[in-house]
C-alpha cells in the first residue's frame, strides 16, 4: 500500500497525462490516475462490472443496461445510435409517457363507471 506522498508524487507525475473529452456539449477531464488506483490497491474492472453495479445501485435501468450491450454489439452506425439513445433513457420516457397517458384513461372509465350521472 503507498503512502499519501508516494501517491502525491505519482499523481505529479501523472498530471501531463490529461485528456479532455467532448460528449453532448458537456466537458470530461480524465486523468490517467490507474497507475496511482493500482498501486493503492485497486483492480482493474471485470467485463460489465460497471454496468452492473450501476443497474444494482439505481444509477441506469434495465433497459439502459441492455443498451450497453446493443451498443458493444452494433454492427452499423444506425443500430449504434438506437442503443445510444436507449443508454440515454429514450425508451424508458417513452415508455413512462404512455404509462401515464393509460393511467389517465382508467382513471377516468373508472370514474365514469363509479359515477356515470356526473
Amino acid at each position: 500500500m503507498k503512502t499519501l506522498a508516494e501517491l502525491a508524487a505519482i499523481r505529479e507525475r501523472m498530471q501531463d497525462k490529461v485528456n479532455i473529452r467532448e460528449h453532448n456539449a458537456t466537458m470530461k477531464i480524465v486523468v490517467g490516475m490507474a497507475t496511482c488506483g493500482i498501486s493503492a490497491g485497486a483492480r482493474p474492472a471485470e467485463a460489465g462490472e460497471v454496468t452492473r453495479r450501476a443497474f444494482l445501485n439505481d444509477k441506469m435501468d434495465l433497459i439502459e443496461a441492455e443498451a450497453v450491450i446493443d451498443l458493444i454489439d452494433s454492427e452499423t452506425e444506425l443500430s449504434a445510435r438506437n442503443a445510444a439513445e436507449q443508454m440515454g433513457g429514450a425508451l424508458g420516457r417513452e415508455i413512462g409517457r404512455i404509462s401515464s397517458e393509460l393511467t389517465a384513461i382508467a382513471a377516468e372509465f373508472y370514474a365514469f363507471v363509479d359515477y356515470p350521472d356526473d
